[in-house]
C-alpha cells in the first residue's frame, strides 16, 4: 500500500523535517477518508494556558505501546491493512533510513487524529522522550481557505509571524524529531463544518510505558 521508493525532502531549518508526498497514492486516499473511523474518535482538549501545549482535536488510537486496540481489528480492509504497513519492518526500515534515526525497537503509538471547526494545535516543542513524530495526511483535497494548516515556527512566540505553512495534501507524510527547536503548530480549521481534517499519527518513543489505554 505505501510507496516505500516515495523520495523524501529534507530540511534543516528552522529544525530538523522529513517530507514525502504521494506516499499513498490518491485512489488509496480516497478509500480511507470514505472509510474513516470517525464515529470512534473521542474529543480531546486542553485549553489551560498555563501549559505550553494547547488544543482541541478528536482521537482515536490504533495502537499504543506497539499494542494494537482491539477496536483495529473492526476497521475496513483499507485501514488494517494501512495499519499492518505501517506497523511493519519495512516501513520501520523506510523511516529509519529517510530520516537517518534508528527507529527499530522502540515504542510505536499509531492514532487517528481529526479537526473538525476550531480545532486547533498550539505552538510547542513535543516532549523529549519521543524520538519521532511521523504525519501522514488523509484528505483527498482541502480547501484553501479552510485552515488546518501544519505550521513551522522560528520561536515559541504564538505571535511571531515568521512561520512557514503546509497545508494538508494526499499521501502526505512529514516527519520531524522533538528538538529545543521544533516549534510547531496546526492553525485553527474553519471549514464551514463542510469537511474534516484528517492524519493518522505515529509516534515513537524511547521509554515504553502506559501513557494510554488501547481499549
Amino acid at each position: 500500500m505505501l510507496r516505500k521508493d516515495t523520495p523524501v525532502l529534507h530540511v534543516d531549518a528552522p529544525f530538523t523535517l522529513h517530507l514525502a508526498q504521494g506516499l499513498l497514492t490518491e485512489d488509496v486516499v480516497s478509500d480511507l477518508y470514505a472509510t474513516a473511523p470517525v464515529n470512534r474518535t473521542a474529543a480531546i482538549s486542553r485549553v489551560d494556558p498555563e501549559h505550553e501545549k494547547q488544543y482541541r482535536m478528536n482521537l482515536f488510537y490504533l495502537m499504543v505501546n506497539n499494542q494494537r486496540s482491539k477496536a483495529s481489528g473492526e476497521l475496513p480492509a483499507v485501514w488494517r491493512s494501512l495499519l499492518d504497513d505501517l506497523s511493519g519492518v519495512e516501513f520501520t526500515d523506510w523511516l529509519s533510513e529517510s530520516t537517518g534515526i534508528d527507529l527499530h525497537g522502540l515504542s510505536q503509538d499509531i492514532g487517528v487524529y481529526t479537526h473538525v471547526d476550531g480545532d486547533f494545535i498550539s505552538v510547542h516543542k513535543d516532549k523529549a522522550d519521543k524520538a519521532i513524530t511521523a504525519i501522514l495526511y488523509l484528505n483527498p483535497e482541502w480547501p484553501a481557505s479552510a485552515g488546518g494548516e501544519f505550521e513551522i515556527h522560528f520561536s515559541g512566540d504564538p505571535d511571531d509571524d515568521h512561520v512557514f505553512r503546509l497545508p494538508p495534501r494526499p499521501g502526505q507524510l512529514l516527519a520531524f524529531p522533538p528538538t529545543d527547536k521544533s516549534w510547531h503548530a496546526v492553525s485553527r480549521v474553519d471549514s464551514g463544518n463542510e469537511i474534516t481534517r484528517l492524519t493518522v499519527q505515529l509516534e515513537y518513543w524511547f521509554e515504553h510505558v502506559d501513557r494510554y489505554s488501547t481499549d
